[in-house]
């Protein structure tokens, strides 16, 4: 006869399969804008211009919400645990994630990708502050020296410059809009995910966007549908691998870690882009961006230590 694990040792095992699925997931965000890329790279020879960049956005939600649907499907869940009120607010994480997307990609038009990057992440730092006045979420000064530690090594790795662009101060403002609207897209979903499971919250979320995008690509004037084998490669790709896979492992990892570490997390992003940047595109890394990329590993372990600390 086996005997049952503890109570905080099964918590513990949890925790880290939560770990462990939410460092992927920031993996296969990372991968995001490279396959962007690649399918800007694909069509930029065409008349008119390649596809979009929202445009690609609305193929990364559109193409993954189906599988979600399905998963949803077989997994055989009713509805909400909390009732039809929590089902009413399943558009939340949708309409979030729609304008986080728009505005990242919007701010690309008047500032670097570099800044835009890093600003979005400050999204980790409104989360912290809402887990703390709302969460009733404890991490304590090492997390704080930690997430400084790892914005700054992120800063580096980025090669963030603050006054370059055609319009910085309107393409900031964007990227500090992208965090607001990333910070209320990882809040909902952490709250709803008391009462849906992944799949069920992932699948409404994925629609609702993919509805958003679409609108704001379509009036925006963009190129919507790829026209090359490779192009829609790259947007299958990034469906799949970044969103199915990213972000739902994201949305799994958020019900069982405290936000603030979880989304400060996500700067592993940036490293993994660089490092995928690095080897597919020949992007050559200086030794100080190498330091800063191990900055925001060594501070998101600092960061860890005093998660676990509170």
């Amino acid at each position: 006869m086996q005997t049952p694990l503890p109570r905080r040792s099964a918590g513990a095992a949890i925790e880290r399969r939560a770990l462990i699925a939410l460092l992927l997931g920031a993996c296969g965000i990372g991968f995001a804008p490279v396959f962007s890329k690649l399918a800007f790279d694909a069509e930029q020879h065409l008349p008119g211009g390649g596809l979009g960049m929202i445009a690609a956005a609305f193929w990364r939600t559109t193409l993954a919400a189906p599988l979600f649907w399905w998963l949803h499907a077989r997994s055989g869940s009713a509805g909400a645990r909390g009732g039809g009120r929590r089902t009413r607010l399943l558009w939340l994480p949708g309409v979030a994630f729609a304008g986080d997307l728009a505005a990242w990609h919007k701010a690309f038009e008047f500032t670097t990708l570099a800044n835009a990057t890093l600003l979005a992440n400050f999204a980790s730092i409104l989360v912290a502050v809402a887990g703390y006045l709302w969460l009733r979420e404890r991490l304590g000064w090492t997390f704080a020296l930690g997430a400084a530690a790892a914005f700054a090594g992120a800063g580096v790795l980025l090669g963030v410059d603050f006054g370059r662009g055609p319009n910085p101060l309107i393409g900031d403002a964007l990227g500090l809009l992208t965090a607001c609207f990333y910070a209320a897209y990882l809040l909902s979903v952490k709250l709803l995910r008391r009462d849906f499971g992944v799949a069920h919250l992932m699948a409404y979320t994925s629609s609702v966007a993919a509805v958003g995008l679409l609108i704001i690509a379509w009036a925006s004037g963009e190129t919507v549908v790829p026209r090359t084998a490779e192009a829609w490669s790259a947007v299958v790709a990034l469906a799949f691998v970044s969103h199915a896979g990213g972000q739902g492992l994201i949305a799994y990892a958020l019900a069982h870690l405290p936000a603030g570490f979880a989304t400060l997390s996500l700067l592993v992003q940036p490293v993994v882009t660089a490092a995928a940047s690095w080897i597919l595109f020949t992007q050559v890394l200086s030794p100080l961006q190498i330091g800063g990329g191990l900055l925001v590993l060594a501070g998101l372990a600092v960061a860890r230590r005093g998660s676990n600390a509170a």
